[in-house]
C-alpha cells in the first residue's frame, strides 16, 4: 500500500483544480441541450451499472 500525506499548500492546490474542474462542468452542462443532457446522464447510468457488474479490466496496469 502507497500512502500521500498532502502538505497545506498541496491540499489548497488539490482543493483548486477540484473548483476550477466543477466550475467548467457545471458551465458545461448548463450550455448543453436538455436532450443532450439526458442522453449523457442515461450514458453515465449505463457507465456505472457495467462498472458496478463487474466488467472491464480490474486491477490490470494496462
Amino acid at each position: 500500500m502507497v500512502r500521500l500525506h498532502v502538505t497545506r499548500q498541496g491540499r489548497q492546490a488539490l482543493d483548486e483544480v477540484a473548483c476550477r474542474r466543477a466550475r467548467r462542468l457545471a458551465v458545461a452542462l448548463g450550455a448543453m441541450e436538455p436532450a443532450d443532457a439526458e442522453a449523457l446522464g442515461r450514458g453515465l447510468r449505463g457507465f456505472l451499472a457495467a462498472l458496478d457488474a463487474g466488467t472491464g479490466d480490474e486491477g490490470g496496469t494496462g
